[in-house]
């Protein structure tokens, strides 16, 4: 499947819009044609941003059957509590507002929620049943390597409106794949690849390079593209380097 060929069609289907997004950005900040005149925009935006969230929401865990079990109910506040303490560790806040900001300009809100599991390297014994050449069983021990479940971690993370993709349908629920646009320069590249030859890695975008598909385009940045697909059609994840 060509992932690449796949993103420039859905990148030119949204180009129009893109173009017209950055143009509300540049009005909302008063960067437009006049940037002298009354900004309603901005004054607009300020006053409707409250409505959509104005604090930290409190995670409300119910059951659904209200009977007589008190398994569930611990269950639930359990869960509850779980909530409250995960949102309180980051800052859930300003992940929310940026995604609220973006939902009111450009028109794109994007949130993704990001579960980080930690491993460590462990040895452990292992008992192997064998059979010796007069056909005698024995039991022996082996050590194998492997890894253990460390910590969890579930947070949300903020994703800027213009590095979320996805293939060009009319309805939410017709969607087949979904990207995320990564930028890394070679430290970044190399500790997220290893295996990875830098040397076959096109290291000349910039952070705000507008067209990151051209390759006649000379650009003078050091930034590599990695575009994260999820296709949902395959239940797999996939990398596209540009």
């Amino acid at each position: 499947m060509n992932w690449q060929k796949k993103i420039n069609q859905a990148k030119k289907v949204q180009h129009n819009w893109v173009e017209e997004a950055k143009t509300v950005i540049k009005t909302y900040k008063g960067e437009g044609e006049n940037p002298d005149d009354f900004n309603i925009l901005y004054s607009n935006v300020q006053t409707i941003r409250p409505a959509v969230f104005s604090s930290t929401p409190k995670p409300d865990v119910r059951r659904r059957y209200k009977d007589d079990n008190p398994v569930g109910k611990q269950v639930s506040e359990t869960l509850e509590r779980s909530l409250s303490f995960s949102i309180d560790r980051y800052a859930f806040d300003d992940t929310i507002f940026k995604a609220v900001n973006d939902m009111l300009l450009p028109g794109r809100g994007v949130v993704r929620v990001r579960y980080e599991p930690v491993f460590e390297d462990i040895t452990v014994s292992q008992e192997v049943e064998d059979i010796d050449e007069s056909g005698n069983i024995f039991i022996t021990t082996q050590e194998i390597e492997d890894e253990r479940l460390v910590s969890e971690d579930v947070t949300c993370e903020y994703v800027y409106w213009e590095d979320f993709l996805t293939d060009p349908v009319r309805a939410w629920g017709d969607t087949g794949w979904i990207a995320f646009r990564h930028k890394f320069d070679k430290d970044g590249f190399k500790e997220e690849f290893p295996d990875v030859d830098l040397e076959d890695i096109d290291f000349s975008h910039s952070l705000d390079d507008k067209d990151d598909s051209s390759k006649k385009t000379k650009k003078d940045g050091n930034l590599a593209i990695v575009w994260e697909i999820w296709d949902k059609t395959r239940s797999e994840e996939h990398t596209s380097e540009l």
